[in-house]
């Protein structure tokens, strides 16, 4: 295997989602998830054990990894850290089964709220700007954003896309996955209209409801909507517009009228659904 430090990718995938998502609002949030593993390679792969997945809604065999979150009131959701759950007795106390997952010998038991115990303490020492903390029900409360990057990772960035049976390949490719989440987190990001200190959030926009106007053509065939704000790209359009850009067949100036065609139709339905619970409260 190569040497680079899984770790060390660890650390610069945070400071990156800081240089960008950073808010002295924002709320630490903990969950371990799991990745179901099938056949005789990655069934078999490091920590891998029969247990129920959650999402699955039943038992089967998987890797668990529990993660910390780093959620905005500006909506972004970013992944910050994570550690590969390691089962006590059926993987730390087998010398056999570590020395062929190549698990390193530093590594020992730890419960997931201890996992989650070392990943703030490390966030904390690295300066990230935080107001609250909260988990999921085995560390005692419920979060929904931690879920909706779950969601966008293995979606959108693999994170459970592998076929590892080695300790230190799994931790390469989660965080790999973490950057790929983060990178595409900022790219979703709508820019800021002044620069901010540091964690500091940006100031409200004006919430005055634009004059109509048509859309129109600009240059070429992008749609343009003046005075009108579009529905804000997600993680996974944000994927699929990159993946226009590898092709030469032309489909990439389509497929942008495409999206911001369709954005636009899907704010005028927002705004048309909320003028009408308006309306019937009105009535009431």
């Amino acid at each position: 295997m190569t040497p680079w430090d899984a770790d060390g990718l660890g650390d610069e995938v945070r400071a990156y989602a800081m240089e960008h998502v950073a808010d002295v609002r924002a709320v630490l949030i903990a969950d371990p998830t799991g990745f179901a593993k099938k056949g005789t390679k990655s069934g078999r792969g490091a920590a891998a054990v029969p247990r129920d997945a959650g999402t699955l809604g039943r038992i089967d065999n998987c890797q668990m990894g529990t993660f910390l979150a780093y959620a905005t009131p500006a909506g972004n959701r970013v992944l910050i850290d994570r550690e590969l759950y390691l089962p006590e007795r059926s993987w730390c106390d087998d010398p056999g089964r570590r020395a062929e997952a190549k698990v390193p010998e530093e590594a020992r038991f730890a419960t997931r709220p201890q996992q989650v115990t070392a990943m703030i303490t490390r966030t904390v020492a690295a300066g990230v700007p935080f107001a609250w903390f909260a988990a999921d029900e085995e560390f005692g409360q419920k979060r929904w954003p931690i879920e909706e990057c779950f969601e966008a990772a293995k979606q959108e960035a693999g994170l459970d896309q592998y076929q590892f049976r080695l300790y230190p390949a799994g931790y390469r490719h989660i965080t790999l996955a973490m950057l790929a989440l983060g990178f595409l987190a900022v790219l979703r990001r709508t820019p800021k209209r002044e620069p901010t200190p540091y964690g500091q959030p940006a100031a409200p926009q004006s919430t005055h409801p634009a004059e109509h106007h048509e859309p129109h053509q600009t240059a070429g065939r992008l749609p343009h909507h003046p005075g009108r704000r579009l529905i804000a790209l997600t993680i996974g359009e944000i994927r699929r517009l990159f993946n226009l850009t590898d092709k030469d067949d032309h489909t990439g100036e389509p497929g942008l009228y495409w999206s911001t065609h369709r954005r636009n139709h899907q704010a005028q339905a927002r705004r048309h659904h909320f003028r009408r619970l308006r309306l019937q409260v009105l009535q009431i």
